[in-house]
C-alpha cells in the first residue's frame, strides 16, 4: 500500500521505489552520524535541508551512565522546555533547560528511541518522542520507557542541525542518530522507508506474515478486526521461524494507568494489548498499532509502540489505548519475520500487517 498525506506520496511501496515513478517524495534521510560519545559530547547531524517535518532515530550503547539528550543548531541555552514521563510516572514539567530529554533514566544500556519535530522558522519548533532501554539483560529484566513532549523557544530560524548530547557521567560506547525529513513539496524517490512485506487475512487465530529483508530499523504498522469474547492478543517475532519460548518481556501502560512490567512472568510474550497471559479480557472488536523495532543483530531487540482499540461501535463508547515498551532477547539473529496470535478462544475476521525497513 501507498501512503500520502495531502496528496503526496510519504510512504510507498517496493514497486513505487523500484518500478513505479513517484508521485511525490516521502520520509528522505538527511544525514546520520555514529560513533562513542565522553561526557558533555555529542553526535550531531549538521548542515541539513530546511524541512516541514523531521523524524529521528537514536540508539545507543555504554557500559556507563550516559544520556541522549535532544539540541538544535547547537544552541546550549536556557531555550527548551520539557515535559516527560518515564515508566508511566507522573509527569515532570522543566522550564528553561539547555536540553531536551531523549532518555528515560540516565542509565548504562542500550537505549533506542523516535522522535518527531514540526520545524517552521518563525515558530517554536516542537518536538516529541517514545523511548525505550533494555534495562538489565535477558527476558526477567523488563525495559524501560519514557514518553516526551517538548519545545525549543527560538522564532528566527529553522533547525539546521540536530544533536544528540551525553550529560552523564560516563561514556556512551557505540550509537547513531538519523535525521530524515519530510515536506509536502518534496518529490523525490529516495523514500528512507521501504516496504518489506503486507499481509492480510480474514479469519483464523494467527497471522504471520512472509519472511523479509533483514534490516536494521523496522517500522511495523497494522489493524485488525476480532470476533469472540476472549483471548490475549500477542505479538512475537523470530528469524526463519516465530520464536514461542520465553524470550521477550514489556513494559505497557493501558488508558495511561501505572505500567505493568512483566519481566519473569511465565508467559513472556510481547502483548499488543492488555495482560501478559493472566485473567480474562472482554475481547477487541477492531485494533490498530504502530511500533519501531531496533533490530541489530547482536543485540537484544528493542521496541516502542503504541495502539487503540475499541470494543463497541458509535461515540458514545470511548476507545481505549496502550503504550508499551518491549525487547526480544535473541542476540544472535535479526528479526525477519512476525506475527500476531490470540491466546484463547476469539478468532479474528479481518487484519493486516505491513513492515517497512531501512538500514
Amino acid at each position: 500500500m501507498t501512503v500520502y498525506r495531502d496528496s503526496k506520496r510519504i510512504v510507498g511501496t517496493n514497486a513505487d521505489k523500484i518500478g513505479t515513478p513517484a508521485v511525490s517524495g516521502g520520509w528522505k534521510e538527511l544525514g546520520r552520524i555514529s560513533g562513542s560519545r565522553t561526557v558533555n559530547n555529542s553526535l550531531t547531524v549538521s548542515s541539513l535541508a530546511d524541512k516541514r517535518y523531521y523524524m529521528i532515530l537514536g540508539e545507543s550503547q555504554g557500559g556507563a551512565t550516559y544520556t541522549n539528550d535532544i539540541r538544535f543548531n547547537a544552541d546550549s541555552g536556557s531555550n527548551y522546555a520539557i515535559r516527560q514521563s518515564v515508566n508511566g510516572g507522573t509527569d515532570g514539567a522543566y522550564t528553561g533547560q539547555a536540553f531536551m530529554n531523549f532518555d528515560g533514566t540516565g542509565s548504562d544500556t542500550d537505549k533506542f528511541g523516535v522522535g518527531y519535530i514540526a520545524n517552521i522558522s518563525t515558530k517554536e519548533k516542537l518536538y516529541q518522542s517514545h523511548v525505550v532501554q533494555r534495562s538489565t539483560a535477558g527476558a526477567g529484566n523488563d525495559p524501560k520507557r519514557g514518553e516526551f513532549a517538548g519545545k525549543w523557544a527560538n522564532t528566527s530560524n529553522a533547525i539546521n542541525s540536530i544533536s544528540m548530547l551525553n550529560r552523564g557521567s560516563g561514556t556512551s560506547s557505540a550509537g547513531e542518530l538519523v535525521v530524515l525529513g519530510y515536506d509536502p513539496d518534496d518529490t523525490h524517490t529516495t523514500n528512507f522507508w521501504e516496504q518489506l512485506t503486507d499481509k492480510s487475512w480474514t479469519s483464523g487465530n494467527a497471522i504471520t506474515t512472509n519472511t523479509f529483508a533483514t534490516k536494521k530499523y523496522l517500522w511495523i504498522q497494522g489493524w485488525y478486526t476480532q470476533s469472540g469474547t476472549s483471548g490475549h492478543n500477542r505479538f512475537r517475532v523470530g528469524n526463519g521461524t516465530i520464536d514461542t519460548g520465553s524470550n521477550y518481556c514489556q513494559r505497557y501502560s493501558v488508558n495511561g494507568a501505572t505500567d505493568v512490567a512483566t519481566g519473569g512472568a511465565s508467559l513472556n510474550l510481547n502483548n499488543l494489548w492488555a495482560v501478559v497471559g493472566q485473567g480474562s479480557d472482554a475481547g477487541i472488536d477492531r485494533c490498530f498499532f504502530n511500533m519501531f523495532i531496533i533490530n541489530d543483530g547482536s543485540k537484544e531487540k528493542l521496541i516502542t509502540g503504541s495502539n487503540v482499540w475499541s470494543q463497541t461501535d458509535g461515540a458514545g463508547t470511548v476507545p481505549e489505548r496502550t503504550e508499551y515498551a518491549c525487547k526480544w532477547v535473541n542476540t544472535s539473529d535479526q528479526i525477519n519475520i512476525a506475527e500476531i496470535n490470540i491466546n484463547g478462544s476469539g478468532s479474528f475476521s479481518g487484519g493486516q500487517i505491513k513492515v517497512w525497513g531501512s538500514n
